[in-house]
Parts: structure tokens; sequence; C-alpha cells
């Protein structure tokens, strides 16, 4: 993601990291009859779809409620505050956090952070030829360097053959994207710019990301720009798929994912967008949205995190159709946050922060309180 604000601290200067691993944690088993609008094993979530059919007790071993089960796969020893980047591999999820820890948990099913079917691979590095991409076995194990000497590389993503990363900072302008074989290499430039590019996506020999950028209105006043860019995995001339230009400098994450019909991105104004991949015109997907963390697609469906502070941390998953139409919603309880936000073909799965914050105590936002952090598995999604 392109981050325009700075709330969540990064953890690109973390020295080393590890695996962490951990057993599946279930809930207490629904009680027979679960409905739509019961509540089984903990947890308060709400859906605002209201067409869900209701989950099976014989299937649900967490919390039945709003027609979705929730089960906690893992609470992880570490503080919510300091975690981010979290993907979803093919048997298990990831996340970074700043300590330096890579963290892992088994999801029990057959993308900063990339995965595939073997390696977990992640990068860090805040200055300018400080910076590193390492990798582990995606079972765990020790972690091998396969470049270093970057300059503030992040958004790292992966097709499987190569690794795709952006370089570049506010600090630190005149940003590039690169390529590099998953085992280490030699490094391709897809792409270099004064403007900052953060958000990456590779899928069908194709990598796409967006930029954000400063400029100014007729009235001279200053303004915010993002631009969606593809080229081809092998080299080429980076197309335009798509350009916006807003009248404020606004506060938000740039976010992106494609298919092979359009690519899906998130801007500075609030607004969730699909750019077909032949250049034609963009389409408002939703409105007045705060996807200030994650952004994640599957065959049929885009998902987004937003998050409000106002008057304490709460966070919903928002759900629409790829072609369009009603939005579906998740909420998160009182004083928990989602984290990270991932997708397979019949779950959801989030990162919760749980800020041990009543909303109706505190007039003030709250960000972080304690150290409380789990892994659930939303199905259906």
């Amino acid at each position: 993601m392109i981050a325009l604000d700075t709330k969540r601290p990064r953890a690109r200067n973390a020295p080393s990291a590890r695996l962490w691993s951990a057993l599946v944690v279930a809930g207490t088993v629904a009680s027979a009859g679960c409905s739509s609008s019961q509540l089984s094993g903990g947890g308060a979530y709400g859906s605002a779809d209201g067409g869900t059919p209701p989950c099976s007790a014989a299937t649900c071993a967490g919390a039945c409620t709003s027609g979705r089960c929730f089960v906690t796969l893992s609470t992880p020893p570490n503080n919510p505050c300091l975690a981010y980047d979290f993907v979803l591999g093919q048997t298990a999820v990831y996340w970074l956090q700043t300590e330096g820890y890579v963290l892992r948990v088994p999801t029990a099913e057959p993308k900063g952070l990339a995965v595939d079917a073997a390696e977990v691979y992640w990068c860090a590095g805040m200055s300018t030829d400080a910076g590193y991409i390492a990798r582990a076995p995606a079972s765990g194990g020790p972690q091998t360097t396969i470049a270093s000497g970057l300059n503030t590389p992040g958004g790292l993503t992966t097709d499987g053959t190569n690794l795709y990363w952006a370089s570049g900072s506010f600090a630190l302008p005149n940003a590039s994207v690169f390529s590099m074989p998953v085992g280490g290499g030699t490094i391709a430039t897809l792409w270099s710019s004064a403007e900052l590019a953060g958000s990456i996506f590779s899928t069908r020999g194709q990598v796409y990301w967006a930029t954000a950028g400063y400029g100014t209105t007729g009235g001279g006043n200053l303004s915010t720009t993002v631009d969606v860019l593809t080229v081809p995995a092998s080299g080429g001339t980076p197309r335009q798929l798509a350009y916006e230009k807003y009248p404020a400098v606004a506060v938000a994450d740039v976010a992106i994912v494609a298919d092979s019909a359009a690519v899906y991105w998130t801007d500075t104004a609030g607004n969730v967008m699909r750019s077909p991949i032949d250049g034609s015109a963009s389409t408002v997907l939703a409105s007045g949205q705060t996807p200030t963390h994650g952004l994640a697609i599957d065959e049929t469906s885009l998902y987004w995190i937003n998050t409000s502070n106002a008057p304490c941390v709460t966070s919903t998953v928002t759900k629409v159709p790829l072609d369009r139409g009603a939005l579906t919603t998740i909420a998160s309880p009182e004083g928990t946050e989602f984290i990270g936000l991932a997708v397979d073909d019949t779950s959801l799965y989030l990162l919760v922060g749980g800020l041990g914050v009543k909303c109706a105590s505190s007039s003030q936002p709250v960000f972080c309180t304690t150290e409380t952090m789990s892994v659930v598995k939303v199905t259906p999604k």
C-alpha cells in the first residue's frame, strides 16, 4: 500500500526475522440450533447484508453470529499496533511486526510480505542502501537474505517465479519498481519516476502498481494525485490505466489488486475504483470509504478494511461484487481493529487487534492500549 498517513509503525528497519508457528486454537463448538441471531464461543461481530444463511452448529467451532462462523486460529504474543502486511499462503497465514518477526499460523486450508507454495518473503530497511529482501521456508526455518543494499524496499509481491517490489519514500523520492527471481539473482528495473510507488500486485504475467504524488490545483492549493500503471512481468513500456487528481491533500492508503479484466484500487478520497485493463473509463465501486488496511480479491468480489477512530477504534470489512452492487459489511466489536485481511475460496482471514477499550469509556480516539491480537477465520466470507 501507499500510506499517506503514518499512524502505524513500519517494520522496514528490522535487523532480523524469524518464523513463529502455532497450532490452531478452536473455540467451543456452537450449541445445537445456533442461528443467525445467536452467538456462541465469544466475539460480537455483525453483518449488514442480512442475506447470509445461518452457520451450522455442526461445523462452527467458534462464534456463530449473523450467519457466519468466527473461529480464532491463534493468539500471537505481540502487540497488534506493530503488525502489518498480512497475507494468505496455501497452508498458512503470515504477517510482519516491527520487532522483526515474521509470524505464521496454519489455516488448515489447502501477498512488504509475499508467499508462495514453498517460501515466505519479506523486505525491510528504511535508509538509502540498507534495505534487504529475505526468505524463509513457509513451514518455518532459518532466514536467507537474497538481496541487500536496497533503497527502502516495500510493496513486495510474487507470482511464484519472480519477486516484485518498489523503492523510495517521501524522504527518498525517485521511486522504482523492480523484479528479481524468487531465489535471488539479477535485479531488473521495470519503472522509475519521481512519484512514490508503494502498492504492487502481480497476476497473469502482468505487474500492477499505484503511485501517489503531490501537485497544485488551478488556485495554487495543494492536491494529491494517483496514477495506476501496469507493465509485463518480463519488462517493457509501462502503460497507464488510470489517473486521478484530487483538489485537497487527502490522508489515506492507496492499495491495488487485479484480475484478468480490470485493476481495482483505492484512491485518496475514500473511493474504491475499478479500471478496465484496456484503459477505458474507471468506475466507482464504493464511495465514502476509509480503506486504510488491506485490499483483497477473489473470483466474484472485492474486500477492504475501513477503520474509524471516533470516538473509539472500530473496524469493518466491506465486500462488493467486482461488477458493482450492494455492499456487505462485517463489523468488529467496540475497541477492536481489523489490521490485516486475506481471502481464500471459502473464508475470510482477519488479523484482529483487541485494544481493551470500551467505546463509551473514552471520548478520544484510542489507538493501542493492550497487547492482544488474534487471527480469526470467518466462514462464509
